[in-house]
């Protein structure tokens, strides 16, 4: 089997399969002989120097020696240069958000403010977070909404969506939400804010998208103790429980989560198994290290490298 790329270049699934086993150096080393150029120049194309290209593709490939460990090759949800490229794409948009802090992230752990996961009353809605970019395709807004027309009265009254955030699919949303009463009662809209400041206002972070890469949202989430809901996909899968997890456009699923996470015990259970994973595997000491053991494995010798940027203070 083959899996088409860029360039005219091809990456064989037995070579996707031997990476997922995470143990064959061999098999990185032609990855990276394979890639390592032709992302650069990708990144250099969006105006990066080489010094920082050299970060974010450090960052793409610590990134996917977490998500290949569970990829799975199906030719109907796409190929594996679509992947590949939401995480360059992925980690272009971390990096900028460390650029924003001036190159001074600190990490939400670091900075130790947890959230404080609330009781909910009997009469009470759960308050439901879909933070990011307001985009129907990506983001599965459409199919959110769609779902939200076809749940019973009942269920709506048990539920507060609010999305917050900016883009072109906003327009849809407010005339969504004028059209149909029910929406306007359980979905609320607002402007973009950093995720640091709004996570602590709601209950859990969903997430219905149809792609992703790593999201860092979900990772901000995480490290402050906010539980994740999350469409099943190889960018969460590796970090959010499967009990939280919902196959792509499945929002009865979803939903039947959502309320079941209603239980206050049930959601610290998650925030302090979120949470522990983000310290192993997300965290900055987690990159430094994934990026220092992948950089010695494609040298076959080791040497310092760069730290990793910290890409969990900040962004969506």
């Amino acid at each position: 089997m083959i899996v088409s790329l860029r360039s005219g270049r091809t990456t064989r699934a037995t070579l996707l399969g031997r990476i997922r086993d995470g143990v064959d150096t061999a098999a990185w080393r032609e990855l990276d002989g394979v890639y390592r150029e032709m992302l650069l120049r990708f990144c250099r194309s969006r105006g990066l120097q080489h010094a920082d290209a050299e970060d974010v593709i450090q960052l793409v490939f610590v990134k996917l020696t977490v998500g290949l460990q569970r990829f799975e090759y199906d030719r109907t949800r796409g190929r594996f240069r679509d992947y590949l490229f939401r995480c360059v794409r992925s980690a272009l948009s971390d990096w900028a958000a460390c650029q924003s802090r001036s190159g001074s992230a600190v990490s939400l752990l670091e900075a130790d403010r947890p959230v404080t996961l609330r009781s909910i009353a009997q009469d009470d809605r759960i308050r439901v977070l879909v933070l990011g970019r307001m985009d129907a395709a990506q983001k599965g807004l459409d199919m959110l909404m769609a779902h939200l027309l076809r749940e019973t009265p009942e269920r709506l009254a048990r539920l507060h969506v609010g999305i917050v955030g900016e883009g072109p699919y906003r327009v849809t949303l407010e005339s969504d939400r004028a059209r149909h009463p029910q929406l306007a009662q359980c979905v609320t809209l607002e402007p973009w804010r950093p995720a640091a400041e709004v996570l602590g206002e709601y209950d859990l972070l969903f997430m219905p998208s149809r792609f992703e890469g790593v999201p860092l949202v979900m990772l901000e989430a995480m490290a402050l103790g906010l539980p994740v809901v999350a469409s099943d996909l190889p960018g969460t899968r590796a970090y959010v429980p499967a009990e939280c997890l919902f196959a792509v456009g499945d929002l009865a699923r979803a939903l039947d989560i959502v309320l079941r996470l209603r239980s206050l015990e049930e959601r610290q259970s998650l925030a302090s198994q979120g949470r522990k994973t983000y310290e192993r595997d997300a965290s900055s000491a987690a990159f430094a290290r994934r990026a220092a053991g992948l950089t010695r494995a494609i040298s076959g010798r080791d040497r310092p490298v760069r730290a990793a940027p910290d890409v969990n203070a900040t962004g969506a």
